[in-house]
């Protein structure tokens, strides 16, 4: 099976505000796989029938800490990306250090499954 990695912020609180979940929705980044720090061990199954994807959900402190160990053993990285995907860059930047994340997901998506 063909997977993509994305990666879903949560913004606001979800569990009180309905109108947050239906927002978190429109900050994913799609095929995400330079700055995709997801566990491979740590990731569970989500079944949608004969579709299975895989995530792994991680405070957003946790997120920041993997992206900056990330930075530091790859020095010259960010550069390189930030010439060529500076859009993709920024989002992720904005979204992973503003305060009002709750939760980052690091999802292994089927390509099949449509919600890649």
């Amino acid at each position: 099976m063909a997977y993509e990695k994305d990666i879903t912020f949560a913004i606001g609180d979800p569990a009180n505000s309905e109108l947050d979940v239906i927002r978190s929705t429109a900050r994913r980044i799609n095929c995400c796989d330079v700055f995709w720090f997801g566990v491979e061990e740590n990731l569970k199954e989500m079944r949608d029938g004969p579709i299975i994807d895989y995530f792994e959900a991680v405070k957003p402190e946790e997120a920041i800490r993997r992206y900056e160990n990330f930075l530091i053993a790859n020095p010259g990285l960010r550069g390189k990306y930030f010439t060529k995907e500076y859009e993709m860059i920024n989002k992720y930047e904005a979204l992973l250090y503003d305060r009002r994340t709750v939760l980052v997901t690091y999802w292994k998506t089927d390509v099949e499954s449509g919600l890649d």
